[in-house]
């Protein structure tokens, strides 16, 4: 076998290179992707700033991942789409395709100052990361470092669960506001994704492929990321609902949602065992985590650790 190898005097020309035959060969993460096409973005637009910040935020985001013990391309996907959908706004269709949605919102041949926002971005993305290592890892440094045990034990709580990709990008908008929270504020509002994850997500009744409420959570997520006054004064006329505050129209949304995909009937049918059920409990994925909870209702002081709940049966 032989092998042509050409190593490029200088790091702009790898990029270009890059962008060009990135469609060939062994597939590509939408994380790998994304990186070079903004840095082949950077270097057409003759952007520093933009491939500086790339250079400084990619080494974070994979060490992060690799703190969370989750470098599988599955695991970038999950942190990338969840920053995108609470970032920009990306609908569940763009999120889904990525690198795609980027380069169509983002065009090199664009003259506005988009540049700017993916700088924004990608700042944000090595924020995200931290928040995705926070969540995944229960000895994060970062997490020790937040110094208030009732978001600590929040956190601690919504990783029981092991299934997130509907509330992250929401996770994540709480994580960047969490100082301009007030901090009953904030583990209130994770305490409702807890809920919603938790009943809408992981309960036999909860929602079904066909309308799971996802879109519903991402824009929610966007909104309250983004401090859309305009859409939350909006809703409050729609509705005749004056929210106390920003947090207070998050939970709002968080109640709608359960009470539209499960709502009290709905979730206590779904932990009813009926003669028709063709199988029980035992393979519920959420049976470890809702017998601790149940668990630490009936003796609040016994110390359960979370390690056990999610080994595997």
């Amino acid at each position: 076998v032989w092998l042509l190898v050409y190593c490029p005097a200088e790091s702009p020309e790898a990029g270009m290179m890059f962008e060009v035959i990135n469609n060939r060969g062994k597939p590509l993460s939408e994380l790998d992707k994304v990186k070079n096409y903004l840095v082949y973005y950077a270097i057409k637009s003759a952007k520093n700033d933009l491939h500086e910040v790339v250079n400084q935020n990619w080494g974070i985001i994979l060490k992060n991942l690799a703190k969370a013990h989750h470098l599988k391309n599955p695991d970038e996907q999950a942190l990338l789409r969840a920053a995108v959908i609470c970032y920009f706004g990306f609908t569940k269709e763009e999120s889904s395709k990525i690198y795609e949605s980027i380069k169509k919102r983002f065009p090199i041949s664009s003259s506005d100052e988009g540049w700017k926002k993916l700088v924004e971005f990608v700042n944000f993305l090595g924020r995200a990361s931290l928040y995705y290592e926070c969540l995944l890892n229960q000895e994060s440094e970062f997490r020790k470092k937040l110094n208030n045990q009732k978001i600590v034990n929040q956190i601690e709580l919504i990783r029981s669960q092991a299934k997130y990709a509907s509330i992250m990008p929401l996770f994540f908008a709480v994580m960047e506001l969490r100082d301009e929270l007030d901090t009953e504020d904030a583990v209130n509002i994770l305490r409702m994704v807890e809920a919603v994850n938790f009943r809408v997500y992981m309960t036999r009744n909860g929602a079904k492929r066909t309308d799971s409420g996802q879109a519903w959570l991402f824009g929610l997520a966007h909104n309250f990321f983004s401090k859309n006054e305009k859409h939350i004064k909006e809703e409050e006329e729609e509705y005749e609902v004056k929210y106390k505050n920003t947090a207070g129209f998050v939970i709002g949304n968080l109640y709608d949602v359960v009470h539209r995909y499960c709502d009290d009937d709905k979730f206590k049918d779904g932990l009813v065992l009926k003669k028709s059920d063709k199988d029980d409990f035992y393979n519920w994925g959420a049976l470890r985590y809702f017998l601790m909870n149940y668990e630490q209702n009936v003796n609040p002081k016994r110390s359960i650790k979370i390690e056990n709940i999610l080994k595997k049966r």
